[in-house]
């Protein structure tokens, strides 16, 4: 069985360690940063074990403006690209809010694909 939080915790120090600030849980978060969390996950229907996961990276940019905020999260994008390599499938441009906060921040996710043994 995949240790779900240790599988994240090594994808926020490998972010981290290429100079993008990064936990799992967003309490811990004081943009710019990145959020590491579980996606989608799947079993094999005849086997009952774990195949593979989604890990989830949100880029969060404080509220700095349009311009700047994309010009930071374009930044996040590249340094978090460097440290592991390119998502599986399209980076997304969206808002998003962090706990204990009202403010929509803008954000962009990528989508890891992790396949387990």
């Amino acid at each position: 069985m995949m240790d779900k939080r240790a599988e994240l915790t090594a994808v926020a120090d490998a972010l981290t360690a290429g100079g993008v600030s990064a936990a799992i849980d967003p309490r811990d978060l004081t943009p710019p940063a990145a959020w590491v969390r579980l996606g989608l996950w799947e079993y094999d229907r005849l086997c009952g074990d774990l195949v593979s996961a989604q890990l989830i990276v949100d880029l969060f940019a404080p509220d700095i403006g349009t311009t700047d905020a994309l010009g930071l999260l374009d930044q996040l994008e590249a340094d978090t690209v460097t440290a592991l390599g390119p998502p599986h499938g399209p980076v997304m441009q969206t808002t998003a809010q962090l706990p204990d906060s009202t403010a929509l921040l803008p954000c962009y996710r990528l989508t890891y694909e992790v396949g387990i043994e």
